[in-house]
């Protein structure tokens, strides 16, 4: 017997891997390519068997290959290109493309904003970071939101987070470039 995963777990594997990194919502995905809802929460989670039609219509939504979908050992494009090929996307379909990646939560928005908003010399806590995201953006995150998404982002390498002796608060700065 086979390691494998079959067809339907790989393709399923492969456009959630491509949700996850794009940062968008089932909705976003259902809307956009006129696919129902539950069908491609199934379609992303390798429960459902997709026709070509919708493996063109995922591929397309996504910029990839249909080929690609396939693959076993799928090589995942950045972030910021991925996003890129579903704005291309969106705006050939005729939807307004305004505002698609700062709705789809909090990992979009705190990102950008240490890349340039934040300024601050001085290490600070999740619940700083949130209170200046939300007062720029006008959002309204709660610190565990923030606190996740910073997490992710020190284990990445990308902010430095500093042990204050409380394990449930830490600061973070960013790293420091010399």
């Amino acid at each position: 017997m086979s390691n494998k995963r079959s067809i339907i777990e790989r393709v399923g594997g492969n456009l959630a891997t491509l949700k996850k990194s794009a940062n968008v919502s089932f909705e976003k995905i259902a809307l956009a390519t006129d696919i129902s809802l539950s069908h491609v929460r199934n379609a992303c989670s390798g429960e459902a068997n997709i026709s070509l039609l919708y493996l063109e219509k995922f591929a397309n939504f996504f910029g990839v290959d249909e080929a690609r979908l396939l693959e076993e050992s799928f090589r995942l494009p950045d972030r910021k290109e991925l996003q890129n090929s579903i704005e291309k996307y969106l705006i050939s379909t005729g939807f307004s493309t305004v505002h698609n990646f700062k709705e789809l939560g909090p990992t979009f928005i705190v990102e950008s904003f240490l890349q340039k908003d934040f300024t601050s010399a001085t290490p600070l806590f999740a619940g700083q970071i949130k209170d200046l995201i939300n007062q720029k953006n006008k959002t309204s995150y709660k610190t565990n939101d923030v606190s996740r998404v910073l997490n992710n982002l020190s284990e990445q390498g990308i902010i430095h987070k500093i042990d204050t002796g409380n394990p449930k608060k830490p600061k973070y700065e960013m790293l420091r470039t010399k």
